[in-house]
């Protein structure tokens, strides 16, 4: 059986060889230039050469068509037409058949071998593609065999792709299965502690590093209502280029202070149409852990609110020096979480609020002109969502207590709070009021804003005029005035104004199920994972009259604060 299976690999690199050869101009044709015509002929020419050498294909059109959209073909930065065509193969070897298999596997050997500039031994690149191409997908793995699949295979990819530990050698690697829905249902998750010897003889050194892996959801109908796939594109777009761009801006500025330490070091990630993996660090060692289920206390606010405040400002920076690859990375984010379905759980949760405060006979004229604009919830909520004006920025999209860790010290005898932002899945370009009314209304009680919410928004502010100025060291007074004048604190409390909405949305949709218990949150999870339409009913009632309570005090604070979105006649 071995000598047969090397066989049909021999076969396999020769045919390798005819192939690297013949479609690489149509490669290039096709990735590196705008003709929307490239993908098509690669298709024909991948099929015609593979159909020539017996190597049979399900499907004459394969998923390169769906991997590599035409419009995109020019940006896709990739190494070398080979590292293209070896994605392509990838796709269409696969066709159920053991020797065509083999013998794809043996094509992509050759590319491999051709494509490199350092050689890799040929019988290692064979037992990499037959661990990788032999085994199913991350989310149809059973728990057993995916723990294994990390240990085996995942540990060496972070090891090798990983610039710091490049040339170690693994000494033990331990995983653990990270349970539990209740504030993390969209990924799956493990946690890995890698052990690496670096060195021979009497200059070893040893490390050892713990790492948060997050996979896509298994549960194949949450993969599907939450888009999974886009909030991974998302979440890896995230770490591999917006952070990166951060922390050069805040080197360029000789900042010493403050860094990109408020996001989680990233040291892995994999994304493709069917798996993806985001390997952070771990920060449970570190002693961050979650806030307050509901209501952080003003020490926790204000320190999320600055962090925050200085992604919005680093996000300005870069648009600002440099225009072109902001708004190309800036339009790359995928939509992930605002999606028509969401339009008949929305009515429901506003219905729950507005019944409740027809009651009050001093908001009767308001709550007419509020239920005319929120008619169409999903639109709106899409409306909020696009940018509209110099105040966009990139926004986190979920900066809620869920997705921030706190990690609690004391400095000079003064206790201190540090944060990590995390959780980048629905990252979008839009007014920074899609974050602060998010956070506001989801994190905080009314009676606190109704307290602490003018001091707090002036601390947001100060901040980011503060980070954007400290981004700017040899600019002219002139310069820093106008950036003044730009940014200035009325222009963002009239944008608050404008959007504040979608917060209440927001919080009118998670407040219940927040405030609920892990049973109650489980069935309605069952219902919604059923596609049952009872969860809508459910979710609109979920938490009683405590609920109702305090989310109409938010919707009182809306009207009362004047919090009217101009539309435009665009919903």
């Amino acid at each position: 059986m071995i000598r047969e299976t090397w066989d049909e690999l021999e076969t396999g690199e020769k045919v390798g060889r005819m192939m690297f050869k013949s479609v690489r101009f149509a490669d290039d044709q096709a990735l590196f230039s705008q003709s929307a015509r490239g993908l098509p002929a690669l298709d024909d020419t991948l099929y015609k050469r593979c159909e020539e050498n017996g190597m049979r294909i399900k499907d004459k059109k394969t998923k390169a068509m769906r991997f590599y959209k035409p419009s995109r073909a020019s940006k896709l930065r990739l190494k070398s037409s080979a590292t293209a065509l070896r994605c392509v193969i990838s796709f269409i070897v696969n066709s159920g058949d053991a020797a065509s298999e083999k013998a794809g596997l043996g094509v992509l050997v050759s590319i491999e071998r051709h494509s490199q500039s350092r050689p890799v031994g040929f019988r290692a690149s064979v037992w990499q593609y037959l661990l990788h191409f032999n085994r199913p997908t991350l989310f149809e793995m059973d728990r057993k065999n995916r723990q294994q699949w990390i240990k085996d295979v995942l540990a060496k990819q972070i090891v090798d792709t990983y610039l710091p530990w490049k040339g170690s050698q693994i000494a033990g690697c331990d995983v653990e299965h990270i349970e539990g829905k209740k504030d993390n249902f969209a990924s799956t998750t493990y946690a890995i502690t890698i052990r690496l010897r670096k060195g021979e003889g009497g200059s070893e050194e040893y490390l050892s590093q713990s790492l948060f892996l997050k996979f896509i959801v298994d549960e194949q109908v949450v993969r599907e209502a939450l888009h999974s796939e886009n909030q991974f594109h998302n979440e890896i777009m995230w770490y591999s280029k917006v952070v990166p761009r951060f922390d050069s801006l805040i080197k360029e500025a000789g900042i010493r202070d403050w860094n990109c330490d408020i996001f989680p070091k990233c040291f892995y990630a994999y994304y493709d149409v069917d798996d993806a993996v985001v390997a952070l660090e771990d920060l449970r060692p570190k002693k961050f852990q979650l806030g307050d289920r509901y209501c952080l206390d003003v020490k926790h606010v204000e320190k999320a609110l600055e962090t925050i405040a200085r992604s919005h400002a680093l996000a300005y920076k870069w648009r600002e020096v440099d225009g072109e690859s902001f708004n190309e990375v800036a339009g790359s984010f995928k939509e992930s979480t605002l999606n028509e379905q969401l339009d008949d759980t929305l009515k429901a949760c506003n219905s729950r609020v507005m019944k409740a405060l027809e009651k009050d006979p001093a908001y009767k004229d308001r709550l007419l002109k509020f239920q005319e604009i929120t008619v169409n919830p999903y639109k709106l909520m899409r409306f909020f969502a696009k940018p509209k004006n110099n105040l966009a920025t990139l926004c986190h999209g979920d900066f809620c207590r869920n997705n921030m860790l706190f990690s609690e010290g004391s400095e000079n005898g003064n206790s201190t709070v540090d944060i990590k932002l995390i959780d980048f899945q629905t990252v979008r370009y839009a007014s920074p009021a899609i974050d602060l009314s998010f956070f506001f209304f989801l994190s905080t009680t009314p009676e606190f804003r109704a307290k602490e919410f003018d001091r707090l928004f002036d601390l947001y502010h100060n901040t980011l005029l503060k980070t954007l100025k400290a981004l700017s060291p040899k600019e002219k007074p002139e310069y820093i005035k106008n950036l003044e004048n730009v940014f200035s604190l009325q222009a963002f409390k009239d944008d608050f104004a404008k959007h504040a909405v979608y917060g209440y949305f927001i919080t009118a949709f998670f407040l219940p199920v927040m405030l609920v218990d892990d049973k109650t949150r489980e069935e309605m999870s069952q219902l919604w994972e059923a596609n049952d339409d009872r969860h809508v009913e459910m979710l609109a009632n979920m938490g009683g009259e405590n609920v109702t309570k305090q989310l109409v005090e938010t919707l009182k604070e809306v009207l009362d604060r004047g919090y009217w979105p101009i539309l435009e006649n665009k919903v």
